[in-house]
Formats: C-alpha cells, structure tokens, sequence
C-alpha cells in the first residue's frame, strides 16, 4: 500500500494545487495535502481541524494516508 499522488491535489490550506513534492506534503500531523509554506499560517483554527494545517482531519486523503503511515509503522 502506498500514499496517494501529492501533485495535483489542493492544499487545504491555500485551495491551490500542490504542483510539486518539493512543494508540499501531507500534514504529519492529519495527513492532508498542504504546501510546506502554508502549514502553520492560518491564523484561527477551529477545534475540530487539524491545529497544524487547519484541514479537516475527516476528509477521505487525510484518513488514507493516516491508514498508509499506519500500516507501514506496524510493519
């Protein structure tokens, strides 16, 4: 099982596309798409987003890539 493709999908922070992975990741902390220069530039976060990129840590990437990282930690 691998990550989904990070080029093309949009920042949830920004709502640009992420054209590069020198660009953007996903969220360590949500696993959303977001740009490396947005990630802690949102200024009021509301309490059920993620407090690192203020996506929504329910939307179907970010629960994929958490499922991804956790299978991969557990070998």
């Amino acid at each position: 099982m691998s990550l989904p493709q990070l080029i093309g999908l949009q920042c949830v922070t920004c709502q640009k596309g992420i054209a590069s992975i020198l660009d953007g990741a996903f969220c360590d902390a949500c696993g959303n798409p977001v740009h490396q220069k947005c990630v802690g530039s949102s200024q009021s976060i509301a309490a059920e987003r993620c407090p690192q990129c203020g996506g929504d840590p329910n939307n179907r990437i970010a629960k994929e890539v958490r499922g991804v990282r956790q299978a991969e930690a557990h070998g």
